[in-house]
């Protein structure tokens, strides 16, 4: 079976470090993936994206990491994590198609088209983005 890295896996990983209650922590990959049913190298990959995302700042040490925990790890989790991120994106793409239909029915002969294009392309955007949801 494959593992893929999901938002509500993020907000697991994220969670975790936040549950600890200090800014630095102790962060045991082997553990957290114990703990969340995952591998070891995806919590690592997680806590790499963390750290690229400014969420995070990590320190590889002898059987640890050690995670100091940025504000901006805080802000995300109190606005619902991951997850509420991806729901909001998709919300944003279904304004959008909405949108586009309604200007289209609006709009005179010779604009028709190039709203057409629009439609098309967030017609597309709206049917791919069920590829990228994880449940």
């Amino acid at each position: 079976m494959i593992k893929i890295i999901t938002p509500q896996l993020k907000d697991l990983v994220l969670t975790n470090l936040l549950s600890q209650g200090e800014i630095i922590v102790e962060c045991h990959p082997d553990k957290v993936a114990k703990s969340i049913d995952t591998s070891e190298d995806i919590v690592s990959a997680i806590l790499d994206q963390f750290e690229r995302m400014k969420l995070i700042h990590q320190t590889i040490m002898l059987g640890y990491v050690s995670v100091t925990i940025n504000a901006e790890a805080h802000d995300l989790y109190a606005h619902g994590g991951f997850v509420a991120q991806e729901e909001i994106l998709k919300a944003n793409i279904d304004k959008l198609g909405y949108e586009i239909d309604a200007l289209s029915r609006q709009l005179p002969p010779d604009l028709l088209d190039k709203a057409s294009k629009l439609a098309t392309i967030g017609g597309a955007i709206i049917t791919a983005l069920p590829l990228f949801k994880s449940e």
